[in-house]
């Protein structure tokens, strides 16, 4: 999953959802200095990944693009997860993708002073942009692809392409895979809020 649907099943308590949609930038031993929420929402962000990893619904959704793209197919499908997401908001929260993005940021301003400078830097950077409101726009998603190609250490030129011109000829299909997984990981994310303490 990507930044829109960790933080949204982060839940309602603002350091736990700055744990869930920041948890890509801490990595390792969490530092105990940390407070209880917020190590608890990274806890609930790596909780949802490694669900995610195992789930039937998101291998079909990886075994449906070819060889070699298959390979990196789950990094592409964490992002056009966010677009199905934001363009399907309002059945899976109850209000608009502009009112949830307007609350998010409000939560993560309260915890900023516990972000590390990187992802302090994304957040100012996601808002200033209103990133997760246009990943609602497939043709961003072109661009958020290439922005993950340029970062893999090892040039892989077409890539971004490739896999952004399949993901258009797969979309109904994996926008159904979508609608079956993702309800499974609000699941997940509600039983380990119910089961963990802070």
């Amino acid at each position: 999953m990507n930044f829109l649907a960790h933080g949204l099943l982060g839940g309602e308590q603002p350091e736990v959802v700055t744990g869930s949609f920041l948890g890509d930038f801490y990595r390792g031993t969490l530092d105990e200095s940390l407070s209880g929420e917020l190590r608890f929402g990274i806890q609930l962000h790596r909780h949802i990944d490694a669900v995610s990893n195992r789930l039937p619904g998101i291998r079909l959704s990886v075994a449906r693009y070819p060889r070699p793209v298959r390979r990196f197919a789950p990094i592409f499908l964490d992002v056009l997860a966010d677009h199905f997401l934001a363009r399907h908001f309002g059945q899976y929260w109850d209000g608009n993708l502009h009112q949830f993005t307007s609350r998010l940021y409000q939560q993560l301003q309260s915890t900023r002073s516990e972000m590390p400078p990187e992802a302090s830097r994304f957040v100012d950077h996601a808002f200033a942009t209103n990133l997760l409101q246009r990943y609602a726009n497939l043709p961003e998603i072109a661009q958020v692809y290439r922005s993950i190609e340029r970062r893999f250490t090892r040039p892989m030129p077409g890539l971004a392409e490739a896999a952004f011109e399949l993901s258009e000829r797969l979309y109904s299909d994996l926008e159904s895979d979508f609608h079956a997984y993702f309800p499974v990981l609000q699941n997940a994310a509600r039983e380990f809020s119910a089961t963990n303490s802070y």
